[in-house]
This record gives structure tokens, C-alpha cells and sequence, in this order.
């Protein structure tokens, strides 16, 4: 038994909205290069303070939180990251033997991936 034949859909008419998605996802790109590229040049001036004004106007604030950057510290500073590690038991379903015994009914449930070509 062969593969089956995918549906494809003809979307002639549509050509320009796919132009024009094109053309916003690389705007988009442009736009979050360019306000990180901000916020990395503010959080540089802001320094260690914890919040930032302009005249007297509080702007924005670069507070700590309560979260860490645990890979990075466990990748900076093994031998002592290596001392905490812990083993811990996951449960995780076993993907394979379910579509397996029962593909049909995980049918409804199959994920689609939008990707533009």
C-alpha cells in the first residue's frame, strides 16, 4: 500500500494575500530585530538601576524577578551545579505503541503545521 496522495488546494485567487504574508513576516522580523536591538541599547543605559524615567516620568522598570537562568548558570559553573542535580521520574506517554494500538482514534488529534514555501 502506497502512500496516499496529499490534498492540495488551488489558491490561485489568493495569490496576493501569500504575497502579502510573505511580505509581513519579513516585516516582522525587521520590526523585532529593531526593538530588540532598542531594549538592549536601554537596558545598557539603565544599568543596575531598577526603573528608568524621562523628565521625571517613570518609563519603564528592569526589576529582578524571582526566576533564574538555571542552564546557563549550570553551564558556567558545572562543578558546583553538579553537586544539586537531582533524579526525578517522569511520566511521559509512550507515543509510538499508542499510534500503534489506536492511530484511528489519535487521528482527531493530529497537529498541522502552517509553513509557507
Amino acid at each position: 500500500m502506497g502512500t496516499p496522495k496529499r490534498k492540495v488546494a488551488n489558491l490561485s485567487r489568493y495569490a496576493e494575500d501569500m504575497n502579502n504574508l510573505r511580505q509581513a513576516r519579513a516585516d516582522k522580523r525587521q520590526i523585532e530585530a529593531y526593538i530588540a536591538s532598542l531594549e538592549k541599547r536601554l537596558k545598557k543605559a539603565v544599568g543596575e538601576a531598577e526603573s528608568a524615567e524621562i523628565d521625571g516620568v517613570e518609563v519603564f522598570t528592569y526589576a529582578k524577578t524571582g526566576s533564574y537562568r538555571w542552564a546557563e548558570f549550570a553551564t558556567e559553573n558545572s562543578a558546583i551545579a553538579d553537586q544539586y542535580k537531582i533524579k526525578q521520574e517522569v511520566e511521559v506517554l509512550d507515543k509510538e505503541a499508542l499510534l500503534r494500538d489506536h492511530g484511528g482514534l489519535l487521528a482527531a488529534f493530529q497537529t498541522r503545521q502552517f509553513l509557507v514555501k
